[in-house]
C-alpha cells in the first residue's frame, strides 16, 4: 500500500466527512484502483478516518439547520449517495420533530 496516497487519503477524510463512494472516486482520480483502493478504505474505516454514519448524520443536521431541507430531500440525497436505509434512518433521528415542525411552520408563513 502506497504511503503517500494512504496519508492523502486521511487527509482528504479528516477535512470533511466523506462516503466510501467520494474516497474511492478520489482515488481513482489519483490512478488508484481494485484491491489497493478497498485496502486503503478499509484502513480509513479501521482508523475511524471514514465513517458513513457520521456523515449521515452530519450531512442531515446540516442540510436541515442550514438549508432548511426537509426529510424527504434528504434521504433523497443520502440515497443517491448509496447510504443504506439503516444509516438513513439513524441519520433522520438527528432532526427532532419539534424543531422539524417550527422550521416547517415558519417557511410556510413566510410563504403567505
Amino acid at each position: 500500500m502506497n504511503t503517500a496516497i494512504l496519508k492523502k487519503a486521511a487527509n482528504y477524510c479528516v477535512y470533511q466527512e466523506r462516503t466510501q463512494d467520494e474516497v474511492r472516486k478520489r482515488l481513482q482520480e489519483w490512478k488508484v484502483w481494485g484491491d489497493e483502493a478497498e485496502e486503503i478504505i478499509a484502513y480509513l474505516i479501521t482508523e475511524n478516518y471514514l465513517n458513513e454514519e457520521r456523515f449521515a448524520k452530519a450531512f442531515a443536521g446540516g442540510k436541515f439547520r442550514v438549508k432548511k431541507w426537509g426529510r424527504l430531500r434528504i434521504k433523497a440525497e443520502l440515497k443517491a449517495r448509496k447510504m443504506s436505509k439503516y444509516i438513513m434512518e439513524v441519520a433522520m433521528k438527528e432532526i427532532p420533530n419539534d424543531d422539524y415542525f417550527t422550521t416547517a411552520t415558519q417557511l410556510i408563513e413566510k410563504k403567505l
